[in-house]
């Protein structure tokens, strides 16, 4: 009984100082920041955020406005495509990778659209098809510039492609994490004002992965879908315990 009661306190201690330091936690398990890219308009704007935030760099404007609606805008692949590591496989499988990146920007709007369709409550937004009200509508800009997928993504990306890539060797079935480099800026539909900006890379929590079935997009998916929620509920006012949550993840992992 003694040894349990021992074991029990201890684990409480440690969830404790887990807790406490969560700061530290979030800066460890996060990715690393990007450069911004050409797509962000006035990038100056940005500011470097703490950790606990869900994006590395945010700007919202002061006194913005009221609005009804959200507009999702096609998403942007111009800046991945342009990556000169992206290029060198385009020349390889142009056709099946420039497919994909197609199908992945359908996703992620597509997604945006459902992470805002899914908030509730008085700040939220119409989700809609087309811009009827400009002056009470957000359009959502959106760019996928930078991909970096697992190391088992990579093996599957070499041998699509018939080339070597350097590094990543035989390593399905071991820990990996991929990730992904967004951007947005969230416009005044009828004045084009810039309203709100962030850039955030997300990284993938780490896991075993089966290479069997899978392709090169399957944690990119999920980044993107990370990223889509957290948009969806920041821009929504919502106290979603960011931290406290990842905090979690980390622990059942």
């Amino acid at each position: 009984m003694k040894m349990k009661t021992a074991v029990l306190l201890g684990g409480i201690c440690a969830l404790s100082v887990l807790v406490s330091g969560c700061t530290k936690i979030q800066t460890w398990v996060r990715a690393k920041p990007a450069a911004v890219s050409p797509f962000l308009e006035h990038p100056e704007l940005l500011t470097k955020q703490k950790a606990t935030f869900p994006f590395h760099y945010f700007y919202l404007k002061k006194n913005a406005g009221k609005y009804d609606s959200i507009y999702v805008a096609p998403v942007n692949t111009k800046y991945l495509r342009d990556n000169k590591n992206w290029a060198k496989l385009d020349q390889k499988m142009a056709k099946s990778l420039g497919s994909d990146i197609n199908n992945l920007a359908v996703f992620t709007r597509q997604t945006f659209r459902s992470e805002f369709a899914k908030v509730k409550g008085p700040k939220r937004l119409n989700v809609v098809e087309k811009i009827t009200d400009p002056k009470h509508t957000l359009i959502v800009e959106l760019a996928i510039v930078g991909i970096v997928p697992t190391k088992a993504e990579l093996v599957i990306l070499g041998t699509a492609a018939n080339i070597l890539l350097p590094g990543i060797g035989a390593v399905a079935g071991q820990l990996a994490t991929g990730s992904v480099t967004m951007e947005c800026m969230v416009r005044n539909a009828g004045t084009r004002e810039i309203i709100a900006m962030f850039a955030n890379t997300e990284k993938g929590q780490q896991a075993i992965l089966n290479i069997a079935g899978m392709t090169w997009y399957n944690s990119a998916k999920n980044n993107i879908t990370k990223q889509a929620e957290h948009t969806a509920k920041v821009f929504a006012g919502k106290d979603y315990s960011y931290t406290y949550r990842r905090l979690i993840k980390i622990i059942e992992i």
